[in-house]
């Protein structure tokens, strides 16, 4: 993996990492009532989550296909192998939820950079 990439991955798990279960939850509390999936929107907010101009990954390039999911997983950050945590985020409905999908996606995110360096 060049560490262009991985630095751009683990600067995304260090974001996941920093989230936690309180702040969740309050943030749960604040999102009630909208109309578009609360846990898509509370990361949206917290990291960019789902959003090609605030995600730390997308940010940094200029299409999918330079993105280091596609790269590393030959698909985009929410289909492919990518999609399991990619939706479990998206779609929790509560905070526990919420939280233990963000650590599967760090999970995910970690097993991509590992296996992408024994290539």
């Amino acid at each position: 993996m060049k560490e262009k990439h991985k630095k751009l991955l683990q600067s995304l798990i260090n974001n996941y990492k920093s989230i936690h279960e309180e702040t969740l939850v309050s943030m749960w509390k604040k999102h009630e009532g909208l109309l578009s999936p609360i846990a898509e929107a509370i990361m949206a907010e917290l990291t960019g989550f789902g959003d090609v101009l605030k995600c730390v990954v997308c940010s940094e390039h200029k299409s999918c296909e330079t993105c280091p999911y596609f790269i590393y997983t030959g698909a985009m950050c929410n289909s492919g192998s990518n999609e399991k945590s990619y939706d479990a985020i998206s779609f929790a409905t509560d905070p526990a939820e919420l939280y233990l999908a963000i650590q599967d996606r760090i999970a995910h995110i970690q097993l991509i950079i590992n296996q992408s360096e024994e290539l």
